[in-house]
């Protein structure tokens, strides 16, 4: 396979998503960095306060931080947080620890084995995949359970034909697999 990019040419492909992302992370950041240094007047936030001010010629900045400062010394959000980092820290370790030597050990196994060692790790996802897609096959036939219940409160009178349907099971599973995704 040959990769024909010339040099300092920018793939734009992958510059817009990053954008988009960056755009969709950075403004809502901004916005609650702003509600958080304002002054504060009770629970409201005065929008009208600025957060740059012209004094005495030049700029002024008006950063409040008294909410930042509750942040860090009340004991209720510094124990959340320390035992959130502690969770993070010991299941990270715990990837790496279970994840490094099975990728060491499929890396370094004969050719005719790797496919099999990465079904065996590929699998139990697919499994789990597949155990809910046969859920909603069960809650949607005709004597399932949402027909059941609908059928017990008296809305409908005879079995809704939703899974027998083919192509709405095809768009429902389409949807439900983007939508976990």
């Amino acid at each position: 396979m040959r990769f024909d990019h010339r040099v300092g040419q920018a793939d734009w492909s992958q510059v817009y998503p990053s954008c988009g992302c960056w755009c969709c992370f950075l403004i809502p950041f901004i916005i609650v960095f702003r509600i958080f240094v304002l002054r504060s007047t009770g629970w409201r936030y005065r929008r009208t306060h600025p957060l740059l001010l012209w004094r005495h010629g030049s700029w002024e900045l008006q950063l409040h931080w008294s909410a930042y400062t509750f942040l860090f010394t009340d004991p209720l959000y510094v124990s959340s947080y320390v035992y959130s980092l502690k969770v993070a820290a010991v299941s990270t370790l715990c990837c790496l620890g279970l994840g490094y030597p099975m990728a060491y050990a499929i890396a370094r196994s004969d050719a005719a084995m790797r496919p099999v060692l990465l079904m065996l790790i590929v699998l139990p996802f697919w499994t789990s995949f597949l155990l809910r897609v046969y859920a909603w096959i069960g809650l949607l036939k005709n004597n399932g359970v949402i027909n059941n219940l609908l059928m017990y409160l008296g809305v409908i009178h005879h079995p809704l034909a939703a899974a027998a349907d083919r192509l709405r099971g095809v768009h429902r599973h389409r949807v439900f697999v983007f939508c976990r995704s």
